[in-house]
Parts: C-alpha cells; sequence; structure tokens
C-alpha cells in the first residue's frame, strides 16, 4: 500500500505481512485497486488488496459449475439414446426381421411377428 500526495509529500510503503504475497508476485486478476483523489487532483490515495482468496473460490466455482453441466449432458444423452433406442432402432429391427423372414417364405404362416406382438 502506498499513500501519497498529502501535505508532508511523502509516500508511505506499509509492510506486507509475512506469507503474503507481494505486489509483484500478484497476477492482474489477483489485485484490487482502489484510488482516491481530492476533488483539487492534487493528493491521491492508492491502495492495492491481495483478492488471491476470491480468484480461487471462483475458479472453483467454476470447476463444479462446468462439472454439473457434464452430468446433465452425460444423464440427457444416456436418457435419450435409451428414448432412440425403444422407438426407432428395436422397430425397425423388427421390420427388417419381417421382410427377411417373408422373403425367405412368402407364403409361409409361421412369421415370429404377428399381429399381437406389434401391438
Amino acid at each position: 500500500i502506498s499513500y501519497g500526495g498529502f501535505e508532508d509529500d511523502w509516500i508511505t510503503i506499509v509492510d506486507i505481512p509475512i506469507g503474503r504475497p507481494t505486489i509483484e508476485e500478484l497476477r492482474k486478476e489477483e489485485m484490487e485497486v482502489i484510488t482516491v483523489v481530492d476533488t483539487d487532483r492534487v493528493r491521491t490515495m492508492t491502495s492495492i488488496f491481495d483478492a488471491t482468496t476470491r480468484v480461487q473460490e471462483e475458479a472453483m466455482l467454476g470447476i463444479f459449475l462446468t462439472s454439473f453441466v457434464i452430468v446433465l449432458l452425460a444423464l440427457g444423452m444416456v436418457s435419450f439414446t435409451k428414448d432412440v433406442r425403444n422407438l426407432v432402432i428395436v422397430p425397425i429391427e423388427r421390420m427388417v426381421e419381417l421382410v427377411h423372414e417373408i422373403s425367405e417364405n412368402p407364403l409361409g404362416n409361421n412369421l415370429s411377428s404377428k399381429i399381437d406382438d406389434i401391438n
């Protein structure tokens, strides 16, 4: 944190606690910069805050959201595949089987698909 432009024109730099990253070690996304300027635009005070914890929490929430969307898409795909199989694939397989049996024995009465089976 640095203060400058006050009555004494001293620039003061405050010590950073041990274990916290310095300003040079922070990425742009991890810094919160607040600048206060007086009405004459002569005196300013700039503060730089460490927002590393907030950025890490946002990253974890993004990972959780992405995982949740992947799970939803997978469940939707499984449900859709089951419906497609029951409504499209199985009837087509039955029709192909019936056409194959009719082509082998066009006058035969013992077909595997009866009228009752179709309904």
